[in-house]
């Protein structure tokens, strides 16, 4: 498990395997801003617009 994690991190988060869902698999960065968002500022239940908002941060 360790070893595919690693490997998500050094293809920039993608993992994708043929047949496999179109799952979203954050990248570094993405991850960092997520942290920031939920541990730092204490987000728990974002509204909609917060969600919105999240959401233009992560692309």
């Amino acid at each position: 498990m360790e070893q595919q994690t690693q490997q998500q991190i050094e293809d920039g988060g993608n993992n994708q395997a043929a047949g496999s869902s179109n799952r979203w698999a954050p990248t570094p960065p993405q991850l960092r801003i997520l942290k920031g968002l939920y541990y730092d500022k204490g987000f728990k239940y974002p509204t909609p617009e917060q969600i919105q908002e999240i959401c233009l941060h992560l692309k």
